[in-house]
């Protein structure tokens, strides 16, 4: 009789030392995984415009957040910056995440800045971040930008009088959204590209350069353009638009001497022309009536697996 009673102190024992383990598990998951620490970031940095510069070189990487680059009529700063959001990770996790690096040279003539945002090394798991970097750019200096967003979107917007010697935006896991408005010259080529997320591609009035050429790859991802051309575009220029999966949307609204021809080809998903006023030609291939013409806009949309839609006019 007595032996059943020490085996049922044994399987207590077990099921107590069992117990401590799952107590010891749980507590460490929220310790190092559960995301319960909450730290706000809020951090700024700016550089003066340095006397006799006209030209800059701004490069922006951020490893996870999104970038907002607005371009500001500023005569005394040349860019400012501001990093805000909150970081969610375990109890012991650093209370500084964000590191911030923000590099600035000055040339004779010209400025050189460096901004580089990287989550720091993080204990557990399950962290989270809706971090937002916003950045402000003179638009009196001719620019040259790129940005790099390894898991966040990309948002650009330019401003009257601002010159792009050529930008480029890139994302690994996120949407980009350029809008140049009228007054904005391009003199270089732009490029956007992302691995999964759309593309979006707005201008009004647009000035363009010999240089300037637009290109556009959207792996996993639609891409949207829309083009308004009342003014003398300046020079002939291409668009190139390649969406491996995911449709383009073209819409083109073309005035006076400027002319364009639309290459459009879809392996899967076809070709739809909403809308063709003064243009000529088959749906792959269509030309408004006064091509060629003193500037020309050579656009060309290729999607891999979806469709190409467009809307076109041309009117003197």
């Amino acid at each position: 009789m007595k032996r059943p009673s020490r085996d049922r102190s044994g399987v207590v024992g077990i099921l107590i030392a069992v117990l401590v383990i799952v107590i010891v598990i749980i507590a460490a998951i929220a310790l190092f995984l559960i995301p319960f620490k909450s730290v706000s970031i809020n951090e700024s940095r700016q550089a003066e415009l340095a006397p006799g510069a006209t030209s800059l070189s701004m490069n922006v990487f951020m490893d996870a957040g999104s970038v907002t680059v607005r371009f500001v009529n500023d005569s005394s700063v040349a860019a400012s910056m501001s990093v805000t959001g909150t970081h969610r990770s375990g109890f012991l996790a650093p209370d500084r995440p964000v590191n911030v690096s923000w590099s600035v040279a000055n040339g004779t003539e010209s400025m050189a800045i460096d901004l580089n945002i990287t989550m720091g090394r993080n204990i557990g798991l399950f962290t989270s971040s809706d971090i937002r970097c916003t950045l402000d750019i003179s638009s009196q200096l001719r620019t040259s930008l790129s940005v790099t967003s390894s898991l966040g979107g990309v948002n650009v917007t330019t401003a009257e009088g601002v010159t792009l010697a050529g930008a480029d935006l890139r994302t690994s896991a996120g949407g980009i959204r350029m809008n140049m408005t009228s007054g904005t010259t391009l003199d270089g080529p732009l490029k956007l590209n992302t691995s999964l997320g759309g593309l979006d591609l707005g201008w009004t009035d647009l000035t363009a350069t010999e240089n300037a050429s637009v290109d556009l790859m959207a792996s996993a991802g639609g891409i949207r353009l829309m083009m308004l051309q009342t003014s003398d575009l300046g020079s002939n220029m291409t668009v190139r638009s390649f969406a491996s999966l995911g449709g383009i949307d073209l819409t083109l609204d073309i005035r006076g001497n400027n002319s364009a021809r639309v290459q459009s080809h879809a392996e899967l998903g076809g070709v739809r022309i909403e809308q063709r006023n003064g243009f000529n030609g088959t749906d792959a291939d269509l030309t408004s009536t006064n091509y060629p013409a003193s500037s020309n806009l050579d656009i060309a949309s290729n999607a891999s697996a979806g469709g190409v839609n467009c809307r076109l006019n041309y009117a003197e």
